[in-house]
């Protein structure tokens, strides 16, 4: 997928939606409860030149305000185990999916455990 928009979920400084954003034409929201790590994001779209292109969203995965079907991409890093209930974070994360649109989480192995399953219906 390389058109269409992306929330990083989770994002911190925006590191992986800022990879993302240089080898592709989508639109990104960088989403994250932290501000402190939103001004970093904000910081680094600057200094990548993507104002044009990103902005960052501070809110909770729990209750992202954003309207149904309003995303191709979903991408996170690391963010699973900082999310209070993760079965209402994946309804969210796939309440604001267009159809067809797909989700990514990539997990510290420290973070999973054997047999770890996420809670999606």
């Amino acid at each position: 997928m390389t058109k269409g928009v992306c929330l990083d979920a989770g994002s911190c400084g925006g590191y992986l939606g800022l990879v993302l954003a240089k080898i592709t034409d989508l639109d990104f929201i960088f989403l994250d409860i932290s501000s402190e790590m939103l001004e970093k994001a904000k910081l680094h779209i600057t200094e990548d030149g993507l104002q044009k292109r990103a902005r960052a969203l501070l809110a909770d995965v729990h209750n992202i305000p954003l309207d149904d079907g309003s995303v191709n991409l979903v991408i996170s890093r690391g963010s699973i185990p900082f999310w209070k209930d993760p079965a209402t974070a994946l309804k969210e994360v796939y309440r604001v999916l267009a159809p067809g649109g797909k989700a990514y989480w990539a997990a510290a192995r420290a973070h999973l455990k054997s047999g770890t399953r996420l809670p999606i219906e």
